[in-house]
């Protein structure tokens, strides 16, 4: 080959090269629909988007027994704390998720904020009409997802080790007072304390949530600081990270239904039975 054929291949192909790493750190690096921390008004919207998604699927439908048409009444205006007391527990086919949101620093992009999601979470609470005497939480971790498959595989055997340890729950231990009678659209807020499980630690937290009852669901959401060291978590390590902040973000988006006729799917004194013993 020649000297000049040389030099044009090389002019062709090295702008082509930097047009690919360039699209590499666009789509895997930079592009990122990060989403807004978590937020009660973010949750009823989510929510609502997934109901209205919903409608339409049963709309195409002659089953009309689906768990929303029959615990959400078309009726807005029947809330009493009489009917809210009992036991609550996450819609499976809601909005629903536990996350993190942690600060890196990635090659060519500077400070970034990762968030990772997972929607496998199920629950309860139990409500008095004074005090929630308990909660359960427990997610899936296995199934967190951001905006880059390449972290969520890692996490697989970095950090949290999902492939060792794939769950994280939280399990109360002290009643939380309601001092008001909820109303609609009231937000409340308190601190949830109990023992928090992740990667194999359990440690005693307080986790500040807001709570929102609107059209006849629960709406809970809450931020905790995670440092790393307490949970025994090492920091992941990558060749497009160059550093990474010591501690997290966990945060959860829960929407709970009242357990009216929905015994058959979710096993409710059984769920709380290990809380008594």
């Amino acid at each position: 080959m020649s000297k000049k054929k040389s030099i044009l291949l090389i002019t062709l192909v090295v702008p082509v090269f930097a047009i690919l790493a360039a699209l590499v750190t666009y789509f895997f690096l930079i592009r990122s629909d990060t989403p807004a921390p978590v937020s009660i008004e973010n949750t009823i919207t989510q929510q609502k988007q997934v109901e209205s998604s919903t409608k339409k699927d049963s709309n195409t439908s002659a089953d009309n027994n689906s768990k929303t048409e029959i615990v959400v009444p078309s009726s807005q205006n029947s809330i009493t704390v009489e009917n809210l007391v009992g036991n609550w527990i996450i819609d499976s086919e809601s909005s629903s998720y536990v996350g993190y949101r942690v600060k890196e620093e990635l090659v060519r992009v500077g400070t970034f904020t990762a968030v990772g999601r997972t929607e496998q979470v199920e629950g309860a609470l139990q409500f008095d009409g004074e005090s929630i005497n308990n909660v359960s939480i427990k997610a899936d971790l296995r199934s967190l997802k951001s905006d880059n498959q390449y972290r969520d595989r890692a996490l697989s055997r970095q950090a949290i080790e999902t492939s060792k340890f794939p769950y994280a729950e939280f399990e109360l231990i002290e009643k939380i007072s309601i001092s008001e009678n909820p109303e609609e659209s009231q937000i409340i807020e308190v601190n949830a304390k109990g023992i928090l499980k992740l990667h194999g630690v359990s440690k005693e937290v307080e986790i500040p949530l807001s709570g929102k009852l609107e059209s006849q669901l629960l709406y809970i959401v809450g931020a905790l600081p995670i440092m790393f060291d307490d949970f025994d978590i090492a920091k992941p390590s990558s060749r497009s990270v160059l550093s990474i902040e010591d501690n997290g973000i966990m945060e959860l988006s829960l929407v709970f239904i009242k357990n009216c006729f929905i015994f058959s799917e979710y096993n409710h004194a059984s769920f709380f039975k290990r809380q008594n013993t």
